[in-house]
C-alpha cells in the first residue's frame, strides 16, 4: 500500500521495527512489509530512524509541494526496482499489441466515467445511448494488431467526447453554457475553470507517476515531445471525469460566479478570487472518499494506487 501523509503536524517514528504514525487522530503502527511507498504531502516530522527503516526496507520516501508536484525522493543506495520498471517501460511501449490493449482500456475507463457523469444528472439523456454504443469499440483485444493505434484511439475518444460535451452543455444552468472546449485561452468561464482544475490534476498525476518509479516523459498514446511529461498526458484521462463532475456541481449550485474571472477580449482567465474557490474545492475532492474499482478510498489514493498498479505490471513484464 501507499502510505500518504497529507495531514499537517503528523510525526513518523519507529517502534518495535514498525512505523509509528502519530497525529491529531491518534496513533497507529504500520509494518514496513505492508508499505510500497511513503508520500509526504504536508509538513510533518520524520525521525532519522524512520528514514533508515524506509531505506533498509526498500521503501521510497517521496516529497511533494503544496500543489501536488513532486519535489524530491529518498531511496536506498542499493539496487532497487526503479531500473527494472523503467527498462520494462521502454520495452512495453515498443510492444505494440500490448501497448494498444492497455491504451484502449484506459480510454474505455474515461468513456465509462463520462457516461456515469451524464447519467448522474439525467439518466435518460439521449447522449448516453450514443456514448454506450461506442464502448464495444474500446474492447482491448480489437486493438491488438491495429497499426497506428494511437491516432485511431484518440479519434474514437473524440467521438465520445463530442456527445459528452454536447450533453453537459444542456445540463448546465444559464450563464455557464459554452460552445466548445477551449483551452489556450479559454473563451468562457466554464472552460477557464476546467483548464485550471485540469492543471492541478496534472500535478497530482505527475506526482503519482514519480512515486511509482515511472518515466513521465515516455508516453504511449501521446507522442514523445521534448520536456513534456507525455505519460502523464496518457494516465490522466480516466481521472478527468471526477474533475468534470466537481465543476458541474459548482456551476449547478451557482457557486462559480463572473467575479471569479478576468475578461480580456475573447479570453477568460481565472483570477485570485476564483483560485480561492477552486483550490479548496479541488483539495476537498482529492481527500474525499469514493468507491472505484471495487475499493473505497480517497480520490488521491485511487490515483496513486491505479498508477502504482501499472508500475507493478511493468515490473513483472516480459516481452514476447
Amino acid at each position: 500500500m501507499q502510505l500518504i501523509i497529507d495531514t499537517h503536524g503528523v510525526s513518523i517514528r519507529v517502534r518495535g521495527g514498525a512505523f509509528l504514525i502519530s497525529g491529531k487522530e491518534g496513533k497507529r503502527s504500520v509494518s514496513p512489509k505492508l508499505i510500497d511507498g511513503i508520500m509526504v504531502m504536508s509538513d510533518c516530522m520524520i525521525s532519522s530512524d524512520a528514514i533508515r527503516l524506509a531505506i533498509s526496507s526498500g521503501i521510497p520516501m517521496l516529497f511533494f509541494d503544496a500543489m501536488g508536484g513532486a519535489s524530491g525522493r529518498i531511496w536506498s543506495a542499493q539496487f532497487d526496482r526503479l531500473p527494472i520498471v523503467r527498462r520494462n517501460q521502454v520495452l512495453f511501449e515498443r510492444d505494440r499489441p500490448e501497448a494498444a490493449v492497455w491504451a484502449a482500456g484506459l480510454y474505455r475507463m474515461k468513456a465509462e466515467g463520462q457516461i456515469a457523469n451524464i447519467a448522474g444528472y439525467d439518466a435518460h439523456h439521449a447522449g448516453i445511448e450514443k456514448m454506450k454504443a461506442l464502448l464495444p469499440d474500446f474492447e482491448g483485444e480489437l486493438w491488438r494488431n491495429v497499426p497506428d493505434f494511437e491516432e485511431k484511439i484518440m479519434i474514437l475518444e473524440a467521438q465520445v467526447a463530442r456527445y459528452y460535451w454536447d450533453a453537459l452543455r444542456e445540463l448546465l444552468p444559464k450563464g455557464y453554457a459554452f460552445n466548445k472546449r477551449s483551452r489556450q485561452p479559454a473563451e468562457d468561464i466554464f472552460n477557464a475553470a476546467l483548464n485550471y482544475l485540469y492543471g492541478m490534476l496534472y500535478n497530482t498525476v505527475e506526482g503519482a507517476v514519480f512515486a511509482a518509479g515511472l518515466d513521465p516523459f515516455l508516453g504511449i498514446v501521446h507522442a514523445d515531445e521534448y520536456n513534456k511529461p507525455t505519460l502523464v498526458f496518457d494516465l490522466i484521462e480516466p481521472y478527468r471525469t471526477w474533475i468534470d463532475k466537481m465543476l458541474i456541481d459548482l456551476c449547478r449550485s451557482e457557486q462559480l460566479e463572473a467575479r471569479h474571472f478576468d475578461f480580456e477580449n475573447t479570453a477568460v482567465r481565472l483570477n485570485k478570487d476564483g483560485k480561492h474557490l477552486l483550490i479548496p474545492a479541488y483539495e476537498a475532492l482529492m481527500n474525499g472518499e469514493i468507491f472505484w474499482q471495487e475499493q473505497q478510498a480517497s480520490v488521491r489514493n485511487h490515483i496513486f494506487r491505479h498508477i502504482w498498479a501499472f508500475s507493478a505490471v511493468l515490473e513483472k513484464y516480459e516481452p514476447v
